[in-house]
């Protein structure tokens, strides 16, 4: 799950808790077929807040640089 979908799934509607639940179904799965440590739910909104986060204070500031409608960063440079 990538920012862009991170930031899509929360600007529908969902908690930031239902993202990050959702972000770690995805990533543990990712993560179960290359055998790797599965990551908990702690890690997952650990993850998932600060990309809302950074989102939020980039729409707060009305700067020049923020992020499109399909939630990629774009820059006016």
């Amino acid at each position: 799950m990538e920012k862009e979908d991170i930031i899509r799934e929360w600007k529908k509607g969902l908690k930031k808790e239902t993202v990050a639940k959702e972000y770690m179904k995805s990533e543990n799965k990712r993560r179960k077929a290359l055998g790797e440590k599965q990551i908990t739910a702690h890690d997952a909104l650990a993850h998932v807040e600060p990309i809302i986060f950074e989102y939020q204070k980039q729409v707060m500031r009305g700067a020049e640089d923020g992020y499109n409608d399909r939630g990629t960063i774009e820059t006016n440079a």
